[in-house]
């Protein structure tokens, strides 16, 4: 069964457009919204005397409007899971 676009509805092509809408500004809206959240995380982990890995906060939050997802994964097994922990440093 093939789909052949020609063949749709105008109603089905209007809803499929306004979902996809939708779809894209709800991720945008949480990118920005995590990207938020971890400016934060990354500036409270400065204020006790840490150090945020590898590059500063607002380059972290800046790499999530990037990279979405994937880098909120890898901030936190980075700065919060147990593999960060050290002899000398508990995890958060």
């Amino acid at each position: 069964m093939q789909f052949h676009p020609e063949s749709s509805s105008p109603e089905f092509v209007i809803l499929s457009v306004v979902l996809a809408i939708f779809l894209g500004v709800a991720v945008l809206l949480i990118d920005v919204l995590f990207a938020i959240g971890i400016t934060r995380d990354g500036d409270r982990i400065r204020e006790r005397g840490g150090e945020t890995r590898f590059v500063g906060p607002t380059v972290w939050g800046l790499a999530v409007l990037v990279g979405s997802f994937l880098v909120v994964a890898l901030y936190w097994l980075v700065h919060h899971s147990n593999l960060r922990a050290t002899p000398n440093e508990p995890a958060r």
